[in-house]
């Protein structure tokens, strides 16, 4: 009784306003998304969005404002937790999340009590990118070819994630076929490619619900 009377108004009033929220976020995300002509003739590469879901809508979204359709992407990395990018040569980048790949709800803890547990954005985009993946490990070695690129497991954690993954590509990432992105600031924004034997270690994916984006990826009152 305590439940439906007194969490259930509760749970149903802050569901609705995350849906709210969340839809206005993937418009953001939607408007920030590369928009010119050349992007036709590009691989878009996302090395961090606050998931797969997030980006996947923003490009359904945008698709239906009528600009050029991304003919090709690659999400190199998502999640609501800091990434790692390492370079350690011409074609490769290694990409380490902060608690692997694919992490659990709360794992690393997105919040604490029950409240947060069903309520914390953070873990309904983690709970989105594992939406449709069973448990099966992965294995260090293990290869996914792709066109242009190997994804190359490289270190796992200990329930059999993904701790680590290698994109080797088959040219030079400088290419102009490619284009970079980063998530920053509720937006897709330009992604500087670290030099060869570089790390650099992008901030954790946030969703400011509250500002609004424009579409060159800038901040608007």
């Amino acid at each position: 009784i305590f439940v439906h009377l007194c969490m259930a108004p509760r749970g149903l009033a802050r569901t609705a306003g995350i849906f709210k929220k969340s839809g206005r976020a993937i418009t953001q995300a939607a408007a920030s998304l590369p928009s010119d002509s050349a992007a036709r003739f590009q691989t878009v590469l996302l090395v961090s969005t606050p998931s797969y879901i997030s980006f996947a809508y923003g490009a359904l979204t945008r698709l239906m404002y009528g600009p050029p359709y991304l003919s090709r992407t690659l999400v190199l990395g998502s999640g609501v937790h800091p990434i790692e990018v390492y370079r350690p040569d011409k074609r490769t980048l290694l990409v380490r999340p902060e608690g692997g790949f694919l992490a659990l709800p709360g794992n690393p803890q997105c919040g604490r009590g029950l409240e947060q547990l069903l309520f914390d954005w953070r873990c309904v985009l983690q709970s989105s990118d594992r939406m449709y993946r069973d448990n099966t490990p992965m294995t260090v070695g293990q290869q996914i070819p792709l066109l242009g690129v190997t994804v190359e497991i490289t270190a796992v954690t200990d329930d059999g994630r993904p701790a680590e993954a290698a994109y080797r590509f088959s040219f030079s990432i400088e290419n102009r076929l490619f284009r970079w992105l980063q998530w920053k600031d509720g937006a897709f924004v330009p992604f500087v490619l670290p030099a060869v034997g570089e790390t650099v270690t992008l901030s954790a994916a946030t969703i400011p619900f509250e500002t609004s984006v424009t579409r060159n990826g800038q901040r608007a009152s």
